[in-house]
């Protein structure tokens, strides 16, 4: 037999079985990060309801956006067209739409729908596929630190659109070509190319740039009077990590280097009797 048979090489799930202490230094490393989420959010958690600046903010601010635009309105808050602007609406009064007209097409529906299913598809969607991917041990305490992270959970709270975001690059990690979905926030358009070389990405993309394609004047005269840049996208970055990571430390697929469809000398029938 070849000496460097890759069907003899060890896969991670192996790897993990031969290092007992590191699936328990990992569920310790996951408990010190869910004893910190506890710290901040845990006496948030039971008064949810009772904040309404706060729960669902997001939601509400996009979904308003698409009734307005729905009954013969701009999608736009006129205020975005006419003078410079930011992005916190704690601070102007007012909270602008900064995605493109073609997200209108995702809000859209969420307009009739009960408003649960806003928050439960896109979570079910990214929690169904980091398991599906099994990541490795040594990946747990770092996707517990991107649910820690406060932006994560403040996200979700106000149910901002980055959640499908998040799930449309988790589709990505699986079939490539879902991750341009990803693009309907453009602050965040690095984690939309995991699928760029696919075809069906750049088919998807295409297409998904016709709906709702006449407003796009307004939108880019809009952002042309945003004046707080793209940072302020910066701290969602940890929440668009979680498939990444969990994709990278997967145990479905093979470790990193490791080429595949390559058969040892014995396989192809050359080897020694």
């Amino acid at each position: 037999m070849a000496l460097l048979d890759p069907v003899a090489l060890p896969t991670p799930g192996t790897a993990a079985r031969g290092v007992p202490y590191l699936r328990l230094v990992s569920l310790l490393g996951v408990a010190i990060f869910a004893a910190l989420w506890v710290r901040d959010w845990g006496g948030f958690v039971p008064r949810l309801f009772d904040s309404p600046m706060i729960t669902a903010l997001d939601y509400h601010i996009v979904t308003d956006a698409t009734r307005r635009f729905l009954d013969g309105g701009t999608f736009y808050d006129p205020r975005q067209l006419s003078a410079p602007y930011g992005w916190d609406g704690t601070i102007q009064g007012w909270w602008p739409i900064l995605y493109p007209p073609q997200s209108i097409a995702l809000f859209a529906p969420f307009t009739v729908l009960p408003a649960p299913l806003w928050w439960a598809i896109p979570l079910i969607t990214t929690g169904a596929i980091v398991a599906w991917h099994r990541p490795q041990p040594v990946a747990w305490p770092v996707l517990a630190a991107c649910v820690w992270w406060p932006i994560t959970t403040s996200k979700i709270v106000t149910g901002n659109p980055v959640m499908w975001t998040v799930a449309f690059v988790a589709l990505g990690t699986i079939w490539r070509w879902p991750a341009v979905l990803a693009l309907f926030k453009p602050s965040l358009f690095p984690f939309a190319l995991i699928g760029w070389r696919d075809r069906r990405w750049w088919i998807v993309g295409a297409l998904g740039a016709l709906p709702f394609c006449w407003v796009l004047p307004d939108y880019l005269h809009a952002m042309s009077l945003f004046t707080s840049g793209i940072s302020y996208s910066l701290g969602e970055v940890p929440l668009l990590l979680i498939p990444i990571v969990a994709w990278i430390a997967s145990t479905r697929r093979p470790p990193w280097g490791h080429r595949t469809g390559t058969a040892s000398p014995d396989q192809r029938g050359g080897g020694r009797p």
